[in-house]
This record gives structure tokens, sequence and C-alpha cells, in this order.
């Protein structure tokens, strides 16, 4: 090794050493606590908002009796996916808002060995599967869902997977305004949307 090659590379290799002193390694990327009111983007550390939910078998004997609709936020115990959209999306003051005023709301754990009796009919927990769950998705278990029905407890809609705020309120407004006895999805969903944009621009 020569002498000019151990001049040339020294400098080199100190200026590395320091620079590898002060570069620091990128945080870790983490996902707030389910359980910490201040994780929750938007909230100010107060009181959460909440859904008023109910039983199952109450909540649909309420939305028929009062003529509401049911909205179910089907999941399991086990289900990051499923708290997650627990711990943001139905803690959000204008979601907790809408439905409370306008559905009747009520959470199935979709692994429950228990019966349940809906629009007159009693589903229960065989093979592995519940029925009431099977029947909601249509046999494509996927959790969360989100399961709306009608006055009648007739199957309106299922939507799999966690929905964030804009897209859960934006369904919500869709059926619990009737919106869907007026017009397309696609049609409610264009103007959903320019409303939005203008509300943003009247701010």
């Amino acid at each position: 090794m020569s002498l000019s090659w151990i001049t040339y590379s020294l400098p080199l290799l100190l200026w590395s050493v320091l620079t590898l002193n002060f570069v620091q390694p990128p945080a870790a990327v983490t996902t707030p606590a389910t359980d910490s009111v201040a994780a929750i983007p938007g909230h100010g550390g107060g009181p959460l908002a909440q859904v008023n939910w109910l039983p199952l078998e109450e909540a649909a004997r309420r939305a028929k009796m009062d003529g509401r609709k049911l909205y179910i936020l089907l999941y399991t115990e086990d289900d990051a996916s499923s708290k997650r959209m627990e711990a943001y999306t139905l803690h959000d003051p204008n979601i907790v808002r809408y439905i409370n005023d306008n559905y009747y709301a009520a959470r199935f754990d979709a692994d429950t060995r228990e019966a349940v009796k809906v629009g007159g009919r009693t589903y229960r927990y065989q093979d592995g599967v519940h029925e009431f769950a099977d029947y909601v998705t249509h046999k494509a278990l996927q959790y969360p869902a989100s399961i709306f029905m009608d006055e009648d407890l007739e199957l309106l809609q299922s939507f799999p997977n966690v929905l964030d705020r804009q897209q859960l309120h934006k369904i919500l407004v869709y059926y619990g305004n009737d919106h869907h006895h007026e017009m397309p999805w696609a049609r409610f969903s264009r103007e959903y949307q320019q409303r939005q944009v203008r509300k943003g621009h009247e701010r």
C-alpha cells in the first residue's frame, strides 16, 4: 500500500466517520394508540364523540318501529383494521352526529356464537361462519364492513374495508336522505364532491 494512497484516503475516512455520528436514522412510523384521545386526527383532547351503539336485535327492532335505517359495523375483536376504523372514522363528530340523528346503529362481532333475530329471521353460527355476517356480506366476508339496511330491514348495501370519514359520510347521506331513491350513486357522488368543494371555498 503506497503512502500516497493513505494520504488521499485518510481524510475521506475521517469525514465518513464524523458524518455518521450526525446522521440520524428516519423515525419509525407508528400507529397512534387507539385508546388515546389526542391520537385521533383533528381532536383537541376533549371527550370523544360517541355513536349510540345498540345491541343488534334492539337496533333492528327500533329501526323497524320508528322508520329509521340501520347502520351496522361488522367486525371481529382481533381485526386491527376494524379497531382503526372505530378509533378514527367512527369518533369523528360529524359522523357521530349524522348516525345518531338519522340511523340506529349496532356493532356486530362476526365471530360471536350467539344467534340473532333480525327482520323475522334467526341467524346462527354454523360451520365456523355466522349466518348473519354471511348474509350481509353476500358471502364475501371481509372486516370491517359497513352494512346499511332500510326501514324494513332489507339489505341496502355492504361496504368492505376501512372507510375514511369522507367516504363514510357520503354513504350515510346517500341512504340517510333517501338519495338512493332519486339518483344513481355515480351522480350523487359527483354532486356531493361539488358541494364539498363549494364549502371549502366558502371558508
